[in-house]
């Protein structure tokens, strides 16, 4: 803006009107520049926020998962006990005599 007040005193309006020219288009870029980091600011807190919920749901799967670990095993062990048993009682039992 000085620069284009200066060329007005030296009668060189041309210069002035480039100076004035160049001054508005920096001040566009400058409320484009503001526009975007504004948006990208808006971007960030929704890519934060998805990121919140795939932790959630990753929580969530990560439980899932150890309680199914954790039934299996323990349906094994059932099992395992239960083969026990059944040997077990096949070897208490008494044998029908062939006498």
């Amino acid at each position: 803006m000085r620069k284009a007040e200066l060329s007005v005193d030296k009668k060189q309006d041309d210069l002035a009107r480039a100076s004035l020219q160049r001054v508005e288009s920096y001040r566009e870029m400058s409320e484009s520049f503001a526009q975007q980091v504004s948006d990208q600011k808006a971007q960030v807190e929704n890519l934060k926020s998805a990121l919140r919920q795939l932790e959630q749901k990753l929580t969530e799967a990560q439980t899932k998962a150890d309680l199914l670990i954790a039934q299996h095993r323990r349906a094994r062990a059932v099992g395992k006990a239960s083969d026990a048993v059944l040997q077990w009682a096949m070897v208490r039992k008494p044998q029908p005599s062939t006498a």
